[in-house]
């Protein structure tokens, strides 16, 4: 499960409040933005700032979808003054030029980096971690194909986390083992992104120590494959101990059970911060709501065209995604696309949310449409 935002773009807004709308149809997160545009003297700043705050296209979605369907004089107003921006900016327009592609490697040059059991102190920052276990679950997690057994447990709130681990430990699984090493020695996460360096800092004792104790119990089941391993926990709890956006704000001190509560969730906002500081390149659409007349409406032949050259995450409700039932009022979910096949009139979809087995689920175009909140696009690198 993830926390939902009250942001009409929750993927591109903290939802931190703000100004009211200022008419019927105007999301908030439309006026605060347009309040800035009114006092920002220079424009190519305020273009890289919608660019920041609204990943990648998010900028043009915002107007394309919300302004230009409001006759509203306000809505007017705002358009003239900011439709140059959302009409003409694109990632490349925006992004830093000088910046490089995610590292890359290959599992057999992690496992080479891999010290042998007996060679490691225990760790006084998770002193329920064994040093050997540790590194045979990093020796799993890295094999071949391995990266597939990332785990966020039953019932914790880490989908996002485990969506984004999988990825890297597919694309730079030897990067992974050097910050893994390093958030086992010294408590803080040192990850090389190839642009300057990803550094999360040491996560709270309470945090800390709930990593490999009995807190994780109830979240762990070997015979329904819902086992996460001390490896998982250790980078989970980090990061949601690091990154707060939207609702983590109110639950930010961690306590046992918070894994499964909003200080481990993860708006699609948070998520993307977290994709592009490992040093992927991603273009995300979508937000954690969906409002009537400004939610973009993704179809399957858009998520089938965006997989010809990336790789695919979705931010689904579950209980629609996967079983088409539910209120379906917010976004729960991050899983990646392994395939779709189209079966009659339906759409047979097999997909990866956590664990070693990837999982089919059969459903008409309606129903995707319905359950599908975002996209998220990783240029395919290391196949």
């Amino acid at each position: 499960y993830e926390g939902s935002s009250t942001d009409a773009y929750g993927a591109g807004s903290s939802g931190s409040g703000g100004r009211k709308e200022t008419s019927g149809t105007l999301p908030i997160s439309v006026v605060q933005d347009d309040k800035l545009a009114q006092d920002a003297d220079d424009t190519a700043q305020l273009k890289e700032y919608l660019a920041k705050k609204h990943p990648v296209n998010e900028a043009r979605a915002l107007l394309n979808n919300a302004v230009v369907r409001d006759d509203s004089p306000e809505g007017d107003e705002i358009k003239e003054r900011v439709n140059v921006l959302a009409n003409t900016t694109t990632s490349d327009d925006v992004l830093d030029q000088d910046r490089q592609p995610p590292n890359t490697s290959t599992p057999a040059e992690a496992l080479a980096a891999i010290p042998e059991n007996g060679t490691l102190a225990q760790s006084t920052h998770f002193p329920n971690v064994d040093p050997n276990d540790f590194l045979d679950q990093l020796r799993a997690r890295v094999a071949e194909a391995g990266h597939e057994g990332t785990n966020q447990g039953a019932g914790t709130n880490f989908c996002w986390a485990a969506a984004i681990a999988k990825q890297v430990y597919k694309e730079d699984p030897k990067g992974m083992v050097d910050a893994m090493k390093d958030l086992y020695e010294n408590g803080t996460f040192v990850y090389d992104n190839n642009n300057g360096g990803m550094n999360v800092p040491e996560a709270s004792q309470a945090a800390r120590d709930a990593v490999g104790s009995d807190v994780f119990n109830d979240n762990q089941d070997e015979e329904k494959g819902r086992t996460i391993n001390e490896l998982d926990q250790m980078l989970f709890m980090t990061l949601a101990d690091h990154y707060e956006e939207s609702l983590n704000i109110l639950n930010q001190d961690y306590d046992p059970g918070d894994e499964e509560d909003i200080w481990a969730s993860g708006v699609l906002s948070k998520a993307t911060k977290i994709w592009e500081d490992f040093g992927f390149d991603v273009e995300v659409t979508g937000a954690d709501v969906k409002v009537q007349g400004f939610t973009i409406v993704f179809n399957v032949f858009d998520v089938q065209e965006a997989m010809e050259t990336n790789d695919v995450v979705l931010y689904v409700n579950s209980d629609k995604f996967k079983y088409d039932e539910g209120l379906n009022a917010t976004a729960t979910h991050y899983i990646h696309v392994v395939s779709i096949e189209q079966v009659g009139n339906e759409y047979k979809i097999t997909y990866w949310d956590y664990g070693k087995e990837q999982k089919p689920v059969t459903m008409d175009a309606t129903q995707f449409s319905s359950a599908v909140y975002g996209m998220i696009e990783i240029p395919k690198t290391n196949d």
